[in-house]
């Protein structure tokens, strides 16, 4: 891992993806957002960082990290802001 890595965070737009979007920023990270709302698509932000975060709504991070899953890399570490890990661990431990 880069000692600087770039963080991508999917759902960034949200309530909770905004908030650590300035954490990283206040660090000193550069921050990469993918949303519905956002030109960024999440693939893309998979390929230009160092770190994934998936901050979606629950109901959709299974889908969410399905979709990312051809797109990692191994020296890439993936993450999510889920409060029910069981869903999220599943899909990543594919």
């Amino acid at each position: 891992m880069k000692s600087n890595p770039v963080i991508g965070i999917i759902g960034g737009t949200g309530t909770l993806g905004t908030i650590f979007k300035r954490f990283f920023e206040d660090w000193n990270y550069r921050v990469l957002i993918s949303s519905r709302k956002t030109e960024m698509t999440s693939e893309e932000l998979v390929k230009k960082s160092d770190v994934v975060i998936v901050s979606v709504p629950i109901s959709k991070t299974a889908e969410i990290i399905n979709s990312i899953l051809p797109h990692l890399r191994e020296d890439q570490l993936l993450m999510d802001f889920t409060s029910i890990k069981s869903i999220s661990l599943n899909e990543m431990l594919k």
